[in-house]
């Protein structure tokens, strides 16, 4: 019962959070202004996971007792970081730990930042 309470926060509250907070706006169809909008917001979200794969600027997250998770990052603006350096996303890869903070910007989660580590932790 609590996870599907938790889940329905997810999908209902956190959106409409984010519009709230004025991270969301859409002037075309790219969602390029709603994408920018969110790194000059203050409000933002976290989650952690594993990597299941990098394809292109997305990372796809597993999570524990959570539905899987997309996380779109925005070039030169998400700070990347694999054990505390920065690095391009093609150096992250599947099994990776991974702590991200994130906004949602229409139907997207928009990285600001993505934090792995090459070492699993227990």
């Amino acid at each position: 019962m609590k996870r599907t309470l938790v889940s329905l926060f997810a999908l209902l509250v956190m959106p409409a959070a984010a519009m709230a907070a004025g991270s969301y706006s859409s002037s075309d169809s790219s969602g390029s202004s709603t994408k920018q909008q969110v790194f000059g917001s203050s409000t933002s979200y976290e989650m952690r996971g594993k990597i299941t794969k990098v394809k292109g600027e997305d990372v796809y997250i597993s999570r524990a007792n959570l539905p899987n998770a997309q996380v779109e990052a925005v070039a030169n603006q998400t700070q990347v970081t694999l054990d505390g350096k920065e690095v391009p996303m093609t150096d992250l890869k599947p099994g990776m730990d991974v702590r991200t903070s994130f906004q949602i910007a229409g139907n997207d989660i928009v990285a600001k930042e993505i934090h792995a580590s090459s070492t699993p932790s227990h």
